[in-house]
């Protein structure tokens, strides 16, 4: 008897629930918190669970329920969106963050700014553009510091690096004209073309002997590209000579005597390349990709 009592006394809990909208959305709330709670989430209301302790046969519909009956809950949403991201279904999460962000939840500004830094789960109209991706990522990382989120501070440092890592400035560089030229894949098509390419010879060889180069793990692919490539600065000169006349071929001969300078320009400018943008940058590949072009379609 006392058994049935109970049962009715809790199948009453529940018909109470269930006619309490309000109070059913809580306790999927409640559920989700419980399940899904972020640890570095300073807006979370349950203890803290750990990627390690997520169960996600029982957190993911937990959280579902949870956005369904509570869709203008931040919180909700965000640790839907970090259950998505645990089981690798990116685009579902970029989802659930970007709305828990349009409630100003503040871990969830920070976690959009990561997925477009990193180039997960973005949608199609995103920028494909590394330089252009970060810069959106700088901005959400921006408003997570403004929201109170400590992370949010430090990546806005990182996305500065790397915004000035993914831009191209000449300007940055000892010969800023060689060096633009030979990113736009027009080096030996100028003036000084002879110059340039005593300039790209200095860079290809320093980047090819360099210990500070084959120290860094980043840089084997492509050093091991430029010491498996014969780069003939002759050949590039011979070619560079013949599409000179006249005026131009006596700026040819004026370049050779300062061809010292302009491989010692080189050589500082691929220190500088690395620097810069490091070994696995689109621009230092494009750089070093040009020369390698230029030079083999020369021969």
């Amino acid at each position: 008897m006392a058994a049935a009592g109970d049962d009715r006394r809790g199948q009453a809990a529940n018909d109470m629930v269930e006619a309490d909208p309000a109070k059913t959305a809580a306790m999927a709330h409640e559920r989700c918190d419980a399940l899904a709670s972020h640890p570095k989430d300073p807006g979370r209301m349950a203890a803290a669970v750990s990627d390690e302790q997520v169960v996600p046969g029982r957190a993911l519909p937990a959280c579902e329920e949870a956005v369904k009956l509570n869709p203008e809950s931040g919180r909700a949403h965000f640790q839907l969106g970090r259950l998505y991201q645990l089981a690798a279904r990116y685009p579902e999460a970029f989802d659930s963050f970007t709305i828990a962000a349009s409630y100003d939840y503040p871990i969830a500004f920070k976690y959009v700014g990561d997925a477009y830094l990193e180039g997960r789960g973005l949608p199609d109209e995103a920028p494909k553009e590394d330089a252009e991706r970060y810069k959106l990522a700088r901005n959400y990382y921006l408003k997570s510091a403004d929201a109170g989120y400590a992370e949010g501070s430090a990546a806005v440092a990182e996305a500065d690096e790397l915004i000035r890592s993914a831009t191209f400035d000449p300007s940055r560089f000892q010969n800023p004209q060689a060096i633009r030229a030979i990113y736009e894949g027009n080096f030996l098509r100028s003036d000084t073309a002879v110059l340039n390419a005593y300039y790209a010879k200095g860079l290809i060889e320093q980047m090819d002997n360099s210990d500070q180069f084959f120290m860094d793990a980043e840089c084997k692919p492509l050093i091991y590209k430029i010491s498996t490539t014969v780069v003939d600065v002759q050949v590039m000169l011979s070619y560079a000579q013949g599409l000179r006349s006249g005026e131009d071929a006596l700026k040819a001969l004026v370049s050779y005597a300062v061809s010292d300078y302009a491989t010692d320009m080189g050589r500082r400018d691929a220190i500088n390349l690395m620097n810069i943008h490091k070994c696995n940058s689109p621009i230092t590949k494009r750089i070093v990709d040009n020369i390698i072009l230029t030079s083999n379609s020369s021969s």
